[in-house]
């Protein structure tokens, strides 16, 4: 939950990377802040994404 709405999101636990989209951020109203050191990341298709900006996602983990 989020400003009073709720969001489900999707934890991949084989994953190394934590990665939020830039309209989720958005929508949820964080805030997002210049990378010190940005890096680009790519996908096993091999198309890649510029990561330039960290976001604190404050997560609460209730029974599920």
């Amino acid at each position: 939950m989020c400003e009073g709405k709720n969001y489900m999101v999707m934890i991949d636990g084989g994953s190394c990377v934590n990665i939020i989209a830039k309209t989720t951020i958005d929508k949820m109203g964080l805030k997002a802040e210049p990378h010190l050191q940005p890096y680009n990341m790519t996908w096993i298709d091999k198309t890649a994404k510029a990561i330039t900006q960290p976001c604190q996602v404050p997560i609460n983990m209730f029974s599920y």
